[in-house]
């Protein structure tokens, strides 16, 4: 099973390294989990857990499951714009002619910035203390910035955003929707 989701709200070293999640994404032992549903870009949805390293002073959290090309979505929190945003960072690989020290190719990253929620998308960033805010998301201006140009396709509707409490299991749909689009990926090679 590619899947492991954990009630007790920690991860094994071994299931973030199977997830391809990096160093400082990696899982806060007792960390709080949120649970996204009902975004456009299916990919958003799921299970998310707090990582140990915050960022701009609030958490980040981490999508638990298997995504596309096994890059991680996170959600995060910018200071500078007081919004909260999901994003994918995708590493992508650029063919690039040999050099003397063999290097065939360049590794770089594209970012996916999905949504956002702030005051001005009538998000209640104040009141949801250091967590992300439940309600008030909206999609990002930049969601449809790609590497190579624009994407062809919207992302709506938002997301739904539910902080699970502690011990509260996660719902059977979003692990049986994880489960299935995760081996879809795999299937599919992505």
């Amino acid at each position: 099973v590619w899947l492991k989701i954990v009630y007790s709200n920690s991860l094994s070293e071994q299931s973030r390294c199977a997830m391809g999640i990096s160093s400082s994404l990696n899982a806060k032992e007792g960390g709080r989990r949120v649970v996204v549903s009902g975004a456009g870009e299916d990919e958003a949805n799921g299970l998310y857990v707090e990582t140990v390293k915050p960022h701009d002073g609030k958490p980040q959290f981490v999508y638990a499951g298997r995504s596309r090309c096994n890059a991680p979505i996170v959600f995060w929190f910018a200071s500078s714009g007081e919004q909260w945003n999901i994003r994918k960072d995708v590493p992508t690989i650029s063919k690039a002619p040999r050099t003397l020290d063999g290097v065939l190719g360049v590794v770089s990253s594209t970012g996916k910035h999905w949504y956002i929620a702030s005051r001005s998308t009538a998000a209640d960033i104040d009141g949801s203390g250091d967590a992300p805010p439940t309600a008030g998301w909206a999609v990002s201006a930049r969601a449809g910035e790609r590497a190579m140009g624009e994407a062809a396709y919207g992302i709506g509707p938002a997301p739904l955003v539910k902080l699970l409490a502690d011990g509260e299991p996660v719902p059977e749909d979003v692990i049986r929707d994880m489960e299935e689009r995760g081996a879809k990926y795999i299937a599919d090679g992505e």
